[in-house]
C-alpha cells in the first residue's frame, strides 16, 4: 500500500468542523468560571477550589492550559490521530498507528451511555480548556479550536517508540510488506525499558486536604 493509499484511508471520514462558540455558550462558561478559584503557591504549584468535582475538572484543565497548552492541545491532537494536518504527509504513519488504538466513535458512545455524574467530570474537562481558549483569543492553536467532553474518554496510545516495532518496520508493512507478503516479522528486543510517569492529582474535602500530597 502506497502512502497516498494511507493518506485516503485516514482521511475518508467527513471530519466535523468545530463550530464558533455561541455568546450563550460563552457566557455559560464565564459563569462556571467565576464559581472556581485558582491559587498558586510560593513554590508555583496551582491549588483549584471549587464545591463540584466536574469544577474542580474545569480549573485543573484551566490551568495545565495556562501553563502548558502546547502539550494538552498536542495530546488531543495526537488521540484524534490528526498530527499530519499539521505537519503534513511525514506523520501520516503516526496517526495511522493512533488510529489502530482509538475509535473516537466508540469515545462518543461510551459518553452518551455514560453515567450523570461520569458526563459532569467530561463537561468539566471540555469546559475548561475551552474557556482558556475564549479568553486567551491570542493564544492560537494549531488545530483544536474546540474540545467536545468525549475526548476525555479516549484511551492511551501506545507509544510507537517503546513497541517492539520500529517506525522503518511500520512503514515497510503498509508501503510494502502486504504487497509482497501476509507474514510480517518486525525485529523483537529485549532491552529492559525505564517506567516513567507523570504528574498526579489529589482531590479532598477540607478536612482532608493537609494529608493529601500532589507529587
Amino acid at each position: 500500500m502506497k502512502p497516498i493509499a494511507v493518506l485516503i484511508l485516514l482521511f475518508l471520514s467527513i471530519q466535523v468542523q468545530a463550530q464558533p462558540f455561541s455568546p450563550e455558550e460563552i457566557g455559560r462558561l464565564k459563569k462556571q468560571a467565576k464559581h472556581i478559584t485558582i491559587i498558586k503557591d510560593k513554590w508555583g504549584v496551582p491549588h483549584v477550589y471549587a464545591k463540584t468535582d466536574a469544577e474542580a475538572v474545569f480549573g485543573m484543565m484551566y490551568v495545565q492550559c495556562e501553563e502548558f497548552f502546547d502539550n494538552v492541545e498536542t495530546s488531543i491532537i495526537s488521540r484524534l490521530g490528526r498530527q499530519a494536518e499539521v505537519d503534513g504527509e511525514s506523520a501520516l504513519y503516526k496517526d495511522l498507528w493512533s488510529r489502530m488504538f482509538i475509535d473516537s466513535s466508540r469515545a462518543v458512545a461510551l459518553y452518551q451511555q455514560s453515567p450523570n455524574w461520569l458526563k459532569k467530570l467530561c463537561d468539566g474537562y471540555a469546559d475548561g480548556i475551552n474557556f482558556y481558549m475564549i479568553s486567551h483569543p491570542g493564544k492560537k492553536p494549531k488545530l483544536i479550536t474546540r474540545v467536545e467532553p468525549w475526548v476525555a474518554l479516549m484511551n492511551n496510545i501506545p507509544s510507537l517508540e517503546g513497541s517492539n516495532i520500529s517506525e522503518t518496520d511500520f512503514r515497510t508493512f503498509y508501503a510494502d510488506g502486504l504487497g509482497k507478503s501476509l507474514s510480517f516479522h518486525p525485529a523483537i528486543t529485549q532491552e529492559h525499558q525505564e517506567s516513567s510517569g507523570s504528574n498526579g492529582w489529589a482531590l479532598a474535602p477540607p478536612e482532608h486536604r493537609a494529608k493529601m500530597r500532589c507529587c
